[in-house]
């Protein structure tokens, strides 16, 4: 185990609605498809004098099913990470160690609130599905033409 060359500062909420789906019937099959799940991420480098290695990013999460699908809640939350990033860290890194590192911790947090908050509601809580940050490798020019 080791540091990682990303910090976590602080983390707010500056968003959440979550709603109960009055039609949901509990008798049929819960309709939750990943592809409803919107995921949004958005970075900025913090304007501070004394450290020029703070970000902020956030991070929006919405549910958005078809009125006719059979899903307990629909939900957007939003969080706000602010994020030193370690000076041994290659410029050319920063972006994507923030956007899938740090994307990964703040969903952490988004799946925790989402559960609580639906845990609250008149049906079973909601566990987000786990999701990679990670972006796929690019093909080679010559694996692309196979």
């Amino acid at each position: 185990m080791k540091a990682s060359p990303l910090n976590l500062r602080d983390y707010y909420m500056t968003e959440l609605s979550v709603s109960a789906n009055k039609t949901f019937d509990l008798q049929k099959p819960m309709n939750l498809k990943f592809e409803d799940l919107l995921v949004d991420r958005h970075l900025i480098r913090q304007d501070d004098k004394k450290n020029d290695a703070l970000w902020q990013l956030t991070l929006r999460v919405r549910h958005a099913a078809a009125p006719e699908q059979n899903v307990p809640y629909q939900f957007t939350l939003e969080l706000v990470g602010i994020f030193e990033v370690m000076p041994s860290v290659p410029a050319e890194m920063v972006e994507t160690l923030l956007k899938v590192t740090g994307g990964s911790m703040l969903y952490g947090a988004a799946r925790q609130v989402i559960r609580g908050a639906t845990a609250q509601g008149p049906y079973f809580p909601l566990l987000l599905p786990a999701v990679s940050f990670y972006p796929p490798k690019e093909k080679a020019p010559a694996q692309a033409k196979k």
